[in-house]
C-alpha cells in the first residue's frame, strides 16, 4: 500500500509504504472519527507489516494515526483469494468493508459458488462482528458500500448471475445494486444494465433518500440508452443512474403480495397480505433498530397502532429473518 499526504495545495506532507514482500493493493481509504485513517485493500504477504494472512490473497485493514503510523492491521479471508474494495466508518466507530471472495472457510462462510460478493463488519479495534457472502453460481464483486440513514448499508458491484441471492440479471455483466439491514440481512437488490457489460463502480445516498451510482456500459437497450459507441475491444460509456427512494419497495412488495398503507400515516398502519404471508412475525422498529412493535400476523388484514410514536421513519419488516423490509413514514 502506498498512502499520501497532502495539503490543500497539493504539496507532499507525508507517504507511508506499508506491506510485505508479496504483493501487496490498497484500493480504499477515509479519514477517520479521531483524525486518522482506515484502509483496506487486498495482500497475499505475510510478513513485513502483515500478520495472520490466510491463503492466496486477504482483505487487509489497516488503522493509521493522523501522522501515518500504523496503529493496527487485520488481515481477513480463507485460503482461496479474498479482495477488499471499499471500507467506511460506521456510526457506531466500526467499520464496513466489502469486496470479493472465492474463499470457504476462515472467516468467510456461505459462498454461493463462484467469486461472492463479502461484506464484513468490524468494531472499532478491527474485530470481525458480522460477515454475509452475497450473489449467486457465477462472480460477484461489490466496489462500493456506504452506511445509509436507516443504520443499513448500500452496495454496489457488479454480477453475472440470475440466481441466488442474483434476479432480474440482463446479461453478461450488469450493475448489481444491494441493500442490507443494519446486521446484514439483504432487504432488497436489483440488476441494471442491458445485454452488454455494464460494471458497477460507485454509490451514495443522496439528499432525497435515493441513490446515485456510476459505473461503466458497453450496452444500448435494456435500462441503458444514448450509449456513444467508441473504439477498442470493449468500447464503454461512463453510466450514471439515479434511483428514488422506493427503489427495492416495488420488489418486495410483488414478492410477498405485502400491501402497507396508508404511507405516511398518522395513527394506524394497514398491513394487507396474501394467504401465504399468514403466521409470519412482523417488527416495527425505528431507524436505530430498536424494536417498537411486535407479532404474529393472523389474517390477511392487520393493524398496528402508531399512537405515541415521533414522527418520522420507521421499519416494517415481515418474514423469515425479517429479510422483507419497508419505511413506514409517521407523520
Amino acid at each position: 500500500f502506498w498512502v499520501v499526504k497532502l495539503d490543500g495545495t497539493g504539496i507532499l506532507q507525508w507517504q507511508k509504504c506499508l506491506g510485505g514482500t508479496v504483493n501487496d493493493d490498497g484500493f480504499s481509504i477515509q479519514q477517520t472519527m479521531d483524525g486518522g485513517y482506515i484502509l483496506t485493500g487486498g495482500s497475499s504477504s505475510n510478513d513485513g507489516d502483515l500478520i495472520g494472512n490466510h491463503g492466496l490473497g486477504d482483505f487487509w485493514v489497516v488503522k493509521l494515526d493522523g501522522t501515518g503510523i500504523l496503529q493496527w492491521q487485520k488481515c481477513l479471508g480463507g485460503t482461496d483469494f479474498d479482495n477488499g474494495y471499499c471500507i467506511k466508518q460506521t456510526i457506531d466507530g466500526g467499520y464496513i468493508l466489502t469486496g470479493l471472495t472465492r474463499s470457504i472457510d476462515g472467516d468467510v462462510s456461505g459462498n454461493h459458488g463462484s467469486d461472492d460478493t463479502w461484506v464484513v463488519k468490524l468494531d472499532g479495534f478491527g474485530n470481525l462482528q458480522w460477515q454475509k457472502c452475497l450473489g449467486g453460481t457465477n462472480y460477484e464483486y461489490a466496489y462500493s458500500i456506504q452506511q445509509t440513514i436507516d443504520g443499513g448499508f448500500i452496495l454496489l458491484g457488479t454480477s453475472t448471475s440470475n440466481d441466488g441471492d442474483v434476479s432480474g440479471w440482463y446479461g453478461q455483466e450488469d450493475f448489481w445494486v444491494l441493500k442490507l439491514d443494519g446486521a446484514g440481512n439483504l432487504q432488497w437488490q436489483k440488476c441494471l444494465g442491458g445485454a452488454g457489460i455494464d460494471g458497477g463502480f460507485s454509490i451514495q445516498q443522496t439528499s432525497d433518500n435515493g441513490y446515485i451510482l456510476t459505473g461503466r456500459t458497453s450496452s444500448n437497450d435494456g435500462d441503458v440508452s444514448g450509449n456513444h459507441g467508441g473504439s477498442g475491444a470493449l468500447p464503454t460509456d461512463v453510466w450514471v443512474v439515479k434511483l428514488s427512494s422506493a427503489v427495492g419497495m416495488n420488489e418486495l412488495s410483488s414478492i410477498t403480495s405485502l400491501y402497507v398503507f396508508p404511507n405516511p400515516t398518522k395513527d394506524e398502519l394497514n398491513i394487507q397480505v396474501e394467504n401465504t404471508v399468514i403466521g409470519s412475525i412482523y417488527q416495527l422498529t425505528d431507524i436505530t433498530g430498536r424494536p417498537i412493535a411486535r407479532g404474529i400476523i393472523t389474517e390477511e388484514k392487520s393493524r398496528i397502532s402508531l399512537q405515541g410514536l415521533s414522527s418520522g421513519t420507521y421499519l416494517l419488516s415481515i418474514g423469515d429473518e425479517m429479510r422483507k423490509t419497508l419505511k413506514v413514514i409517521k407523520e
